[in-house]
């Protein structure tokens, strides 16, 4: 039975179905994950087929063990057919695939209004479909288990259907360290004074949390659109901007607000205000949003083996977005801003001269803190000049008076000064850089620890941001730098080169990356060898063998047969030293080119395996340190560990629907997989923009077929269209246009540029373009570095020096496709790639111009296009939206193009001449001359006026009487961003309760709880002590429906056994409905704290209500036992830092998680007499094994306290 039985029946009822003998059923296919099987639908009454899938829970138990859990793919699933998945699922225990897939047919051919056989005597299910849209007349008839049953929801997200789950007691209500709980009239006229500071300034000001009447702290937005930065319409584009998006900074006040002065006297460690950089299209982003951009989520894998994620709304409210300098200029707010602060007040610095103070004392660079000299002249701010931006003019710190100066406005005018400037310091210790060139996008310093945090700290462009706004960009990137490691002795050969040295000339070193030790030399003998069933994802390891050679929990490892073929790589979940067993989830595979295979020989236990027959497999943890391999080895690692990484455009789509996770959140992405992604990203300090977007591309490279489960329709990324900037006639090429090569060669161009238009007195056209073919492997180093002659492949026929062509054909036959093998994930699969260069026009000075052009001057070329070509584009032609004819009437969408000389134009596949866009040529002036000014007169006219401020902001900032803007004010409602839309209604009764929880109502006596734990250290009271006072100061300040959450701390008896009430959470939630329908009006937590905290995690279980099942189709985190299924309370996940308010808040986070599924109340006795719903109570015990049970199947370590708990 089991596996081989559910594989047996599903290829006979897979032909049933062929033949057409279960109606409605046109087809039935294997799923892409284990146990999981495809429904083919359609009949007369759906507009379209429908495809159902079921996915088999404990297949090693079908059928009598198994139940299957339904759902559908479809992006909009007919009412009909959720209606019957709903009506289906109480039926799927203990059955055969056969009778799932007549059973699902015969209710899909069922009208979805008939009482389903078998629930006689019931009131018809509800309408899932409505489950957010109030209760209808039916609903207090529901009274069966599945009732309240919702596989899949409609996926609508209400504007404020975040704000609940995260809770305002974790932004902004944090009681203050300095014991400043008043919140007299003053402090709130303070608050507005300084606000209108910022509003006078030229700023909008946006209240997202807190700031009423009984509080003076929370979240404000403070924010200017982009047009009035006047940035050029190249760094817009580099950017990733539009003049029409919002500059944004956020500060949250944990405690009560303190004005500047009185910030400035105190320690910069005790400050309680925190920020962050962004973007928006309103003026205000959403509350939710907001909220969201001060928590950082972990990633943890749901039991369907999916990423969970943040349900924020993505199309009805202002989202926040991050920056490409996010990351650096929010940790400089928050690590520098108040100590730069104090010291422009105490010594008159500007900050710049602040920042050089502050690394002379703190010695925070590489050289110790006596090699940090300051110059003054040097050091002096360049935006004093009048022709300036007028915004980096004004200094408010110096022009107010020192007792009513705005915190929110300097900390503001910091931000815009260094947004729009962020091109001339280093990204890390901000220390100017070098003038003489603006990159289009910063960098960092020469230093070596800024350039290792650049890289170690994700400093630089973000991973994340380069996928979805250019996924091509990065496919490009990985493949260039995967064909660079390869091994390819015929072309070392050809290069003069050693076998041994490979095209790539840097490697990520310094990055403390841990790779499985594949390539030892000579082979080692010390390898692991074990015994391997993939049915059951272990390994079971020799006797006798060291400790140290068996990998550990949670560790990532390459395992490979004896006999070669693909290496898998896998996680540890598990370890057991009894059994000699390994558990394994595999994540993916490498090639086992390279690979050398230890010597059976030399281990008599892994002759004894092999003789056996059974599967030998030899296990590599990922435990070496990629710095110390050969130079060979170095590029083996690599080319394993990128052939592990998921597709470029996966990725994509694992980020959008998970807007809050990483890349190194995937479930197959080990961590140096990661590491290595975010090295070739950052490592490229070329500007490269995709000009093709189009999934065209990718269904072409894949004869027509695109990836599985991915999008085939819309742009690939959401970065801006680019189609003025294609060069028409490049039919079935991939383009990629270089907005700006590296700075440093950037420089030394544009010097070399203006010193021979100088010295030959050129004043129009001062460069020409050429091709350049060169092998696959050449590019990466190519990207990062220009074009050399260090290496010799093809002889120099016509003298030393970067060989150019104007003929497309003669360069394209120096591409070389031979011998390169592909990165595996790539999308594009492209296996040639030539560019098109700017070359200075002194053709004279050239070493050849015939039949090709020789240069041997290495800064008098620049590349400007990039073209790739796969092998199945050959014979295939990209259509753009207006192609231009072969005789050029035909009017295209790009306005203007570079007139090139007569003679030197460049001839393009076909043989006629190319038209090149002006984009092609950077913006700048072959005469050297003063720095262009801030200023407004080069750019296009601005939409006139800013979106209108919300009237709640307007009423906050402008009305005195605290009175009335108390009774007018709930939290902020986001605007809707555009003209017209709606805003939250204030309450029209401002005594009406907000929520319908009664505190102290709970009667604790009735309560199952956990034994506390018998002996305790000392720490821990204290610990406990702190946490408990804090949330006391919390809970006294937090309107009651914000908070989200309470204690009964009259009632708390025992330090290390709390009781917990969540409550008010938002109507719209399925979770908040089930409970008003049972006359529920909170989720009773206990949480259990062991004898060690906080070094160890505390024990969170739901006591009541009981949750819907998992297995039946719940959510909300919540085990079959009642225990709450989160790393974060676990030994793998839990550190000693978190604040148990920051528990509270992702405990509750999680529960409102409407992914995969969302919670739901299981109904388990029916009302009898008054209608109302009872609910069991979990037990003490189940919670603890369902707990347990969670951690073996995640792999995450069970705390020590938790194992030895008394039941």
């Amino acid at each position: 039975m089991g596996r081989s039985q559910f594989k047996s029946d599903l290829e006979v009822v897979a032909q049933r179905a062929a033949s057409g003998s279960i109606a409605g059923v046109t087809a039935v296919a294997k799923g892409d994950e284990l146990g999981e099987l495809v429904v083919h639908y359609h009949n007369d009454d759906l507009p379209t087929e429908v495809r159902i899938h079921a996915m088999a829970q404990d297949i090693a138990d079908y059928p009598k063990g198994s139940t299957f859990m339904l759902f559908t793919s479809d992006d909009e699933t007919p009412k009909p057919v959720t209606c019957a998945i709903e009506h289906t699922q109480p039926f799927l225990h203990g059955v055969s695939i056969d009778k799932l897939v007549t059973t699902l047919s015969g209710f899909l051919g069922k009208n979805p209004d008939r009482t389903p056989v078998g629930t006689q005597g019931k009131a018809p299910l509800s309408d899932p479909g409505n489950s957010g849209a109030g209760e209808d007349e039916g609903d207090d008839d529901d009274d069966g288990s599945f009732a309240d049953f919702d596989v899949d929801e409609d996926g609508s997200e209400d504007g404020e259907t975040y704000n609940s789950a995260f809770g305002e007691d974790y932004f902004g209500l944090s009681p203050s360290t300095h014991g400043e709980a008043s919140h007299s009239n003053e402090q709130q006229r303070r608050i507005r004074h300084d606000l209108r500071c910022v509003a006078e300034a030229g700023y909008k000001i946006g209240i997202i949390s807190g700031f009423g009447k009984s509080d003076t702290s929370g979240i404000v937005s403070l924010s200017i659109r982009m047009s009035k930065l006047y940035l050029s319409e190249e760094t817009l584009e580099a950017w990733d901007v539009d003049e029409n998006d919002y500059l944004i900074l956020l500060i949250r006040f944990l405690g009560p607000y303190i004005p500047l002065e009185t910030l400035i006297d105190r320690p910069a460690s005790a400050s309680t205000v925190s920020f962050r950089v962004g973007k928006s299209k309103s003026y205000k982003p959403s509350h939710s949003h907001a909220l969201a951009a001060f928590v950082e989520v972990k990633s943890h894998t749901e039991p369907n083996g999916t990423s969970s994620q943040t349900n924020i709304e993505q199309h009805s409210s202002p989202v926040f977005e991050k920056l490409f300098i996010s990351s650096s200029l929010g940790q400089y707010l928050n690590e520098s801003f108040i100590s730069l602060l104090k010291l422009r007040e105490t010594r008159a610095f500007s900050w710049e001269m602040a920042n050089l103070e502050l690394i002379s004392k703190t010695g925070f660079i590489g050289g110790t803190a006596a090699e940090v000299t300051i110059d003054p002249d040097a050091a002096m701010d360049i935006e004093s000049g009048p022709e300036d931006h007028h915004l980096l003019v004004h200094d408010h710190l110096t022009e107010g008076s020192s007792d009513a100066r705005s915190l929110p406005l300097v900390a503001m005018q910091f931000t815009v000064r260094y947004f729009m400037k962020c091109t001339e310091f280093c990204l890390r210790c901000h220390r100017r850089l070098d003038k003489e060139f603006q990159a289009l996008r910063p960098y960092v310093c020469s230093d070596p620890l800024c350039l290792f945090q650049y890289m170690a700290m994700g400093l630089g462009p973000s991973v994340e941001h380069e996928i979805l706004t250019q996924p091509y960009v990065v496919d490009l990137l990985v493949s260039l730098c995967y064909a660079a490691i390869q091994d390819n002795p015929a072309q070392h050969i050809q290069a003069g080169k050693s076998k041994n040295i490979l095209p790539i000339r840097e490697f990520p070193v310094g990055l403390y990356l841990k790779v499985p030790n594949l390539f030892s030399e000579p082979p080692s003998c010390e390898v692991l060898a074990a015994i391997i069933d993939l049915d059951q994802s272990q390994l079971v390891y020799e006797a006798d063998k060291k400790q140290d050679l068996v990998p550990k929990l949670g560790q990532w490892i390459a395992f490979q047969y004896p006999e070669g073929g693909y290496i898998k790589h896998a996680l540890v979940t598990g370890v057991d030293p009894t059994y000699r067993t390994i558990s394994i989830q595999v994540k993916g595979h490498s090639a086992s080119s390279s690979v050398q295979t230890p010597n059976a020989d030399a281990d008599s236990q892994a002759l004894a395996y092999a003789a056996s027959g059974k599967n030998l497999v030899y296990i590599f943890p990922y435990d070496t340190d990629f710095d110390s391999l050969t130079h060979h080895s170095k590029g083996a690692a690599m080319r394993h560990i990128l052939e592990t990484l998921p597709s470029v455009l996966a990725m994509e789509a694992y980020l959008k629907g998970n807007p809050h996770y990483t890349v190194r959140s995937m479930d197959q992405v080990s961590p140096a997989a990661a590491s290595v992604l975010q090295w070739i990203v950052s490592s490229n300090r070329s500007c490269i923009f995709q000009i093709d977007c189009s999934h065209d591309v990718v269904a072409s490279a894949t004869d027509g077929a695109s990836p599985p489960s991915l999008p085939t329709q819309g742009p690939a990324g959401n970065g801006r269209s680019r189609e003025k900037e294609r060069i028409p006639d490049m039919d079935g090429w991939v383009q990629f246009r270089f907005a700006q090569g590296t700075p440093d060669k950037e420089l030394r161009f544009a010097k070399a540029l203006q010193a021979t238009a100088a010295s030959k007195k050129i004043a129009t056209h001062p460069t020409i373009f050429a091709w350049h073919g060169s092998h696959i492997s050449n590019w990466h180093s190519i990207v990062r570095s220009g074009l050399d002659f260090r290496d010799v492949r093809y002889g120099r026929a016509f003298g030393n020096g970067v060989y150019f062509s104007p003929h497309h054909s003669t360069s394209t036959g120096y591409c070389g496709t031979t011998g390169s093998a592909g990165w595996p994930g790539s999308d594009l699969k492209f296996d040639s790639c030539m560019s098109l260069n700017e070359i200075i026009n002194a053709p004279d000075e050239f070493v050849s111009r015939n039949p090709h052009y020789v240069v041997s001057q290495p800064d008098w070329h620049q590349t400007r296009y990039l073209f790739v070509r796969s092998a199945a584009l050959r014979l295939t032609t990209l259509t753009n939206p207006k192609k231009r004819t072969v005789d050029g009437n035909e009017k295209r969408e790009v306005a203007e193009f570079h007139t090139q000389l007569k003679g030197l134009a460049i001839i393009g596949p076909r043989g006629l001449e190319l038209q090149i866009p002006l984009s092609a040529i950077p913006k700048r002036s072959v005469i050297a001359g003063p720095v262009t000014k801030w200023t407004s007169s080069n750019r296009k006219q601005v939409p006139p006026g800013d979106e209108k401020e919300d009237e709640e902001d307007r009423r906050f900032l402008y009305l005195d009487d605290e009175d009335d803007i108390a009774a007018s004010r709930e939290i902020a409602s986001p605007s809707s961003g555009v003209a017209g839309g709606e805003r939250c209604s204030m309450p029209a009764n401002a005594g009406k309760p907000m929520t319908d929880f009664v505190p102290g109502s709970l009667d604790l006596s009735a309560l199952p709880r956990l034994d506390p734990p018998t002996d305790a250290a000392p720490f821990a009271t204290k610990a406990l002590g702190r946490e408990l006072s804090k949330l006391q100061i919390v809970q006294a300040n937090t309107p009651l429906h914000q908070l989200g959450w309470y204690v009964d701390l009259i009632k708390v008896n025992n330090l290390f056994q709390w009781i917990v009430e969540l409550h008010s959470f938002e109507a719209t939630l399925p979770l908040a409905q089930d409970m008003k329908k049972a006359g529920v009006t909170s989720v009773v937590l206990e949480i259990r704290f062991g004898e060690n905290f906080p070094m160890s995690p505390p024990f969170v279980r739901v006591v009541r209500p009981r949750f819907l099942p998992f297995m039946n189709g719940g959510g909300g985190h919540v085990t079959l036992g009642g225990a709450m299924c989160m790393e974060l309370l676990t030994s793998s996940g839990w550190s000693p830092a978190n604040s148990l308010e920051s528990v509270l808040l992702q405990v509750r986070l999680a529960i409102c998680n409407l992914e995969p599924r969302p919670a739901r109340l299981q109904s388990v006795v029916a009302a009898q007499r008054w209608g109302a719903i009872r609910t069991l109570d979990y037990g003490v015990g189940e919670a603890v094994e369902a707990y347990v049970r969670a951690c073996a199947t995640h792999g995450w370590k069970v705390p020590d306290d938790i194992q030895k708990m008394k039941l």
